[in-house]
């Protein structure tokens, strides 16, 4: 048990949402969730007087939504949040701009019909919250200028892996390399449909040609392959030449896609 409880703000419009967070949450030990805001006004005013130390954030609120509260909130007071999303492909855009502006993840909004899923999202949540309050916050990184690299160091294959809090690191890294010198292969932990509109904002931002793998995609220089969401991807060798591979399967340390399965493959195939 940590020797402070985690001090947590539930931000909802859903009255029912915020009792089910506060129920959830308070049933761990390690979390005290010490106030509850209905919308963007009443959060503003219990951040001053609890200093959370972490905050869960309605997407969609009336008046003044959780996106614009949180771009005010980074710049005022920086506070590791996580986003409360109906995680649909629509919402995908909206929840990767909030990953943009500094929330460090992400979770769907709670279901309550099913008690074994009920239990499973209670786990996720909780672990979520635990994770988000060792996170730091409004640290501005300084530039990284590229270097030029030897040719012993070009082409090279380069795997990346990611889950809380990966995707603006992944846009960092991606946005520091020389494209020609290297393919990329990634996986961040996300669920399907995300990972579509990930790959087109990553497209957008970085010099690779940014594509969310289909299986069979020759690897090579200046392209960045992502994973699917919902399915595993891995690294075959054909010949000389390494290929993209799409399957399902089971989940692996409770994630598909899956970064120990990528990294499995490169160290088989790639050494």
């Amino acid at each position: 048990m940590l020797q402070q409880p985690i001090k947590v703000l539930v931000v909802d419009d859903s009255e029912i949402i915020r009792r089910l967070l506060t129920e959830v949450l308070n049933s761990d030990p390690d979390i005290s969730v010490v106030g509850a805001a209905q919308d963007a006004f009443e959060a503003k005013k219990l951040v001053n007087q609890l200093s959370p130390d972490v905050i869960t954030l309605d997407v969609e609120m009336p008046e003044v939504d959780g996106i614009r509260f949180l771009e005010v909130l980074m710049k005022a007071r920086p506070t590791p949040v996580i986003m409360i999303s109906t995680l649909t492909r629509s919402k995908a855009d909206i929840t990767l701009r909030a990953l943009e502006l500094g929330a460090v993840d992400y979770i769907a909004k709670p279901v309550v019909d099913d008690l074994s899923m009920f239990h499973r999202y209670s786990n996720t949540v909780i672990n979520k919250v635990k994770m988000a309050a060792r996170s730091r916050v409004g640290h501005s990184r300084s530039p990284i200028r590229r270097p030029a690299l030897p040719a012993s160091k070009a082409n090279r294959v380069l795997a990346i892996g990611a889950s809380t809090g990966g995707t603006e690191a992944i846009n960092s890294v991606l946005q520091q390399l020389p494209a020609q010198n290297f393919a990329v292969v990634m996986t961040q932990h996300m669920p399907a449909g995300f990972t579509t509109t990930f790959a087109d904002r990553l497209d957008r931002t970085t010099d690779f040609t940014v594509i969310e793998a289909q299986g069979g995609e020759r690897i090579r220089p200046g392209y960045a392959y992502l994973a699917p969401g919902g399915l595993h991807m891995r690294v075959v060798r054909r010949g000389n030449d390494l290929f993209t591979d799409v399957f399902d399967g089971d989940k692996v340390c409770g994630h598909r896609p899956s970064v120990d399965v990528l990294f499995d493959s490169i160290a088989s195939e790639v050494g």
